[in-house]
Formats: C-alpha cells, sequence, structure tokens
C-alpha cells in the first residue's frame, strides 16, 4: 500500500502563504494597541484638526508646513487622513491606522518588487525584515506625512520600470502622479525627480544603444511624467496662482539662501556615513546613527558594526556586477539592477551633501531600498555554487546572516516596552478641564520639555464643542507636562492673561493642570 504524504512546503508556496503570514506579521507589530503606542503632540493635532474640518466643509489647497524655511506641501496628506479619522468618529487613531496600512502595503510592495527583480525568496526576505524592522514599525504606527513616502517613492519608481519594460506611456502618466504625491509627502522626494531622469535616459539608451533614436521618445516620456506630476499639484499650484505664488517665492529664496555648513568631512566620508545608516538604522535593528557610536566597552555594538560593514559593501559590489553583466549581455534585466543601482548612487550621493545631525525623516525615500539588497546578497549567498565549499554550508551561511538580522531586530521591537499612551494622557486632561470650565469662556497654555505646542489638546477641545478663546476670560487652565510653576512662567499665554492666582490644582493622568483666574 503506497502511504502519500502532504507536500506542506508546494502548498505553502502554490497559494502564497508566504505573504499572508508575512503581512499578518506586519499588521499585529504596527495595529497591536496603535492607540497606546501612537504619537499625538502639537504637529499630530494640527493635522487631525485640518483633517476635522475638512470634513465639516472647510477644504484646503494646502499641507503641513515644513520645519525650516516657511513655506507649506501639498495638501494631499489631509485629504488621505479625513476618510480614516471620520471612520474612527474623529478618534486621533483613524490616521494612525491609516499609517499603518500604508506600511504593511509598503511590505507587499517590496514583497512584490524583490520578487520580481531578484526572485520569490528574495521578496521573501526582504518583505520579512521590512515587516519586523523596529523603526519601520514605529514610523508606521503614527500618523505624519513623511511616514507614507517609502510607499509611494518605491511605487513610483515600480510603475517606471513597469513603463520601461512595457513601454505604455500610462506606466508613466501614474509615476508622475505618484512622484506629485511622495513630494507632497516630504520635499526631501524632489530627490526621486534626478533618479527618474537618470533612469528613463539610461534605460532607452540601452533599448536602442544610439542617442538618435531616443531623442523624441525620451521627450514624450519626460512629458507624460510631468503631466502626471502636475495633475498630482493642481490644488496647490491653484492656490498659489490666486495668492502671489507665496510658498514657490519662499522656497525659491530658501534655496538661495541656504548654503554649506562649512563642515570639513569629506565626500566619501559623508557618503559612507549615509551608507551605513541606512542599513544599521532601518535593517539592523534600529542601530545607533553612526555619529553616537561608542566602541568603548561594548563588544556586541562593535560586532554589529562589523556585521553591517560585512553586509553593506558585498551587497553594492554584487548589485554593480549584476547590472554590468546584464548591459553587456543586453539583457532586460539590466532595467530592474540599474533602478536599484540609480537609486542608491543618486540617492545617498545627493544626502552626502545634507550636513545636519542623522534624521530618519530626512532619508525617508530609502527605507524600502536596504532590504531589497540585503535580500539581494542572501538570496544569491543562498543559491551559490563554489569550487571550494559545500553547497549546503553556504547555504547554512545566508541562513544564518537572515536570522541573526530577525533577532536583531526583534530584540528591539517597541511593543516589548512601555507604552506611554499619549493619546489617552491627552484626552483625558482635556475632558477634565472642560468638566472645570464649567461650560463657561476659558484659556489654555501648555508647558513641556521637550519643547512642543497645543494643538493636540485643541484638537480633543473643538470635538468636544467647547474649544478655548483667546480673548478676555476670567480663567486660563495650564498643563503642565513637567514641573513647573505657571505665574512665574513667561510663557505667552500666561503673560497676556494678565496678573494671576491658581484656584486650584490637580494631577490628571501623568500631567498637572493649574486653573489660574485673575487676581
Amino acid at each position: 500500500m503506497k502511504v502519500h504524504f502532504i507536500n506542506l512546503r508546494a502548498i505553502f508556496f502554490k497559494y502564497k502563504l508566504d505573504i499572508v503570514l508575512i503581512l499578518s506579521i506586519a499588521a499585529f507589530f504596527r495595529l497591536y494597541k496603535i492607540r497606546n503606542y501612537m504619537e499625538f503632540q502639537g504637529d499630530e493635532g494640527r493635522d487631525a484638526l485640518v483633517a476635522y474640518n475638512i470634513l465639516h466643509g472647510h477644504l484646503t489647497l494646502l499641507g503641513p508646513s515644513v520645519s525650516v524655511g516657511g513655506f507649506f506641501l501639498g495638501p494631499v496628506y489631509y485629504y488621505f487622513m479625513a476618510p480614516f479619522l471620520w471612520i474612527f468618529n474623529y478618534d486621533p487613531v483613524g490616521p494612525a491606522v491609516m499609517v499603518a496600512l500604508f506600511g504593511i502595503a509598503t511590505v507587499l510592495l517590496i514583497y512584490k518588487v524583490g520578487g520580481e527583480f531578484f526572485g520569490r525568496k528574495a521578496g521573501i526576505i526582504a518583505s520579512s525584515l521590512y515587516a519586523i524592522s523596529p523603526l519601520m514599525i514605529i514610523y508606521s504606527s503614527s500618523s505624519w506625512n513623511p511616514w507614507l513616502l517609502p510607499f509611494f517613492s518605491l511605487l513610483a519608481l515600480y510603475t517606471l520600470y513597469k513603463g520601461q519594460i512595457k513601454n505604455k506611456l500610462l506606466f508613466y502618466l501614474a509615476t508622475g502622479l505618484f512622484l506629485g504625491i511622495a513630494v507632497q509627502l516630504h520635499y526631501t522626494a524632489l530627490f526621486l525627480l534626478p533618479i527618474v531622469f537618470v533612469y528613463v535616459l539610461m534605460g532607452d539608451l540601452f533599448m536602442s544603444r544610439t542617442y538618435k533614436k531616443i531623442i523624441k521618445p525620451l521627450i514624450i516620456k519626460y512629458l507624460i511624467l510631468l503631466l502626471g506630476y502636475f495633475i498630482a499639484w493642481l490644488p496647490f499650484l491653484f492656490y498659489e496662482i490666486n495668492n502671489g505664488f507665496p510658498n514657490l517665492r519662499a522656497i525659491f529664496n530658501f534655496v538661495l539662501n541656504t548654503g554649506s555648513s562649512g563642515t570639513n568631512f569629506g565626500m566619501f566620508t559623508i557618503f559612507y556615513d549615509v551608507f551605513v545608516n541606512i542599513y544599521g538604522r532601518y535593517v539592523f535593528g534600529a542601530f545607533p546613527p553612526i555619529e553616537y557610536l561608542n566602541f568603548n566597552g561594548q563588544p556586541f555594538i562593535l560586532l554589529t558594526y562589523l556585521f553591517i560593514l560585512i553586509s553593506i559593501f558585498p551587497s553594492f559590489i554584487l548589485l554593480i556586477n549584476k547590472c554590468v553583466r546584464v548591459w553587456k549581455e543586453k539583457n532586460s534585466d539590466f532595467l530592474k539592477y540599474n533602478l536599484l543601482l540609480t537609486w542608491l548612487v543618486l540617492g545617498v550621493g545627493f544626502f552626502s551633501f545634507y550636513r545636519g545631525p542623522f534624521m530618519d525623516q530626512v532619508y525617508v525615500l530609502l527605507f524600502p531600498l536596504p532590504f531589497l539588497l540585503v535580500a539581494l546578497l542572501i538570496s544569491f549567498l543562498y543559491e551559490y555554487k563554489s569550487r571550494f565549499f559545500p553547497q549546503k554550508i553556504i547555504k547554512a551561511v545566508s541562513i544564518l546572516i537572515f536570522l541573526i538580522i530577525a533577532i536583531l531586530n526583534l530584540e528591539n521591537v517597541y511593543i516589548k516596552y512601555q507604552h506611554t499612551d499619549n493619546v489617552g494622557q491627552t484626552e483625558s486632561a482635556s475632558q477634565f478641564i472642560l468638566a472645570k470650565a464649567g461650560g463657561q469662556p476659558f484659556d489654555f497654555a501648555l508647558i513641556t520639555n521637550p519643547p512642543n505646542y497645543d494643538m493636540a489638546y485643541l484638537y480633543f477641545f473643538t470635538i468636544l464643542g467647547n474649544a478655548p478663546v483667546n480673548s478676555d476670560t476670567n480663567q486660563l487652565f495650564v498643563v503642565c507636562e513637567r514641573k513647573c510653576s505657571p505665574l512665574k512662567n513667561n510663557s505667552p499665554d500666561i503673560v497676556n492673561f494678565g496678573r494671576a492666582k491658581v484656584l486650584g490644582v490637580w494631577k490628571v493622568s501623568g500631567v498637572k493642570v493649574y486653573r489660574l483666574v485673575h487676581f
């Protein structure tokens, strides 16, 4: 009698249960107690209030303001937020869930791109590591406009690749549209524009092998890309045209007046620092920025640093080698490898001019890239056949590399640590103040450290139906998120209230609430 065993591995891959499992892990880490772990402070409160106003008929043509320069982004992020704010009945967790869903979608897109470019194993490796990366999880669990950029930057480049492969103009229109959305999320996405320009030029040159035959098709592609880009920016452009171009002039002045910080670091050193940071921070479990590394008495940090270096340079060299080889062979795979190489060299190259402290939101458009390159290296090792080492040993080494990286990530996932319940704290304090105000007009001030502003509280006051007024009132509520003495504080809201005395003080959800009345 012949016994038939169920081939679980075949069933697993046939029905794509691998990506189902990976997406389930990604969803768990991003959505588990998201309201307790998410940030909801000044910027998030400001954005939620704008989305709330959109839902009540006050449309906007501008997006969030940037931290420097005095100009604004486009409004697309607010219109992404609004439906989720409505679905969750104005609870600020709604937009955070929206960002988490985009984070999960990024995992799926990395699986798709990695699998299509380098094979299914690479897709599994890249998406798995992205799914459990501590920083990718944290940045997918709070509502802030830059955190949607990994999805749209990768999507724009992927549709561009499809346009080059299929030679269909609709893909270029979609790429332009996604680029327009990306730049509205964060102005560092402008670095994608020269990446796209160079990639299309090199791709067309590869396909025709002569400049003479590519000029007209190239111009058409660039025009279609530009059309899609401007479609995405229509609301912002409408505002600019009707208001004398205030933001475009501010951007222009900012660029003209921004010079080098005068640092003496060489370009190669900065290029190297960016490389190590994007690999270490994102792939290897939130490794400290290179400028803060201290190896003294910390052998684990040193070993991890060496492991990062061992992963960086082979993956970079492997990518260059494959790109050169397929170029010589006139293989269409050149379009795959060249896309990542162009993204890597130009992206890291542009950011090498940045002289400020390392901030993840600056490098956000590069988030998916190191995961794809590490997956390329590991999958290559897994399939590599050597004359000197048994293939089983090489496979074991590749699996070991993957497991080490996975463990480094899982050691730092945020759900292992105590949550702050920032939303609950702000909501409870706001409800308490409204109860003490007794339906009467009041003013409000916030004292906190590090510096923040009061829009998170103003959001809850607004949705609860009694926003503070900035005119003459007989009561001022002061929230101290740190130790403070309101009567001695020089905050403008307190100073403008005039001479006052403390009528009551209460401890609410980890903060102190003071009620001041005129002296």
